[in-house]
């Protein structure tokens, strides 16, 4: 069942907020791309401080756009996962603008920092 999102709501307001934040589009591709990762994980892919990418991951906790792992609970580590019908955002251009998307196999290539950003937490 798809989650309808009317364009006139506050949800779709936040989640356009959340999708305008660079860093919270690239822990949504981190996590699309691995199973589940910490905040150290997530901090250290992004070049980002713990701090910020708890700012953001909480934002994104508070959209269901990710979850805390179910496996993490008790554990001393807390992992996130993308939330089940979570849109899936493709970093690749769409073939309506001319452009090849070939086959991406969302191996470990790390993600490469924002451009221009300058606050993580924004």
């Amino acid at each position: 069942m798809t989650d309808r999102v009317h364009l006139d709501s506050p949800r779709f307001r936040r989640l356009a907020k959340a999708y305008s934040n660079e860093y919270r589009r690239l822990i949504l591709l981190l996590l699309h791309r691995a199973p589940r990762l910490s905040l150290t994980e997530i901090s250290d892919q992004l070049d980002i401080p713990v701090s910020s990418a708890q700012y953001n991951v909480e934002k994104l906790l508070s959209l269901g756009l990710i979850k805390v792992d179910d496996a993490s609970h008790g554990g001393s580590v807390t992992y996130y996962t993308v939330t089940a019908g979570s849109p899936v955002l493709d970093p690749r251009p769409s073939e309506a603008d001319g452009s090849s998307t070939g086959n991406d196999s969302g191996g470990g290539a790390s993600v490469p920092p924002p451009t221009g950003a300058t606050d993580p937490s924004a």
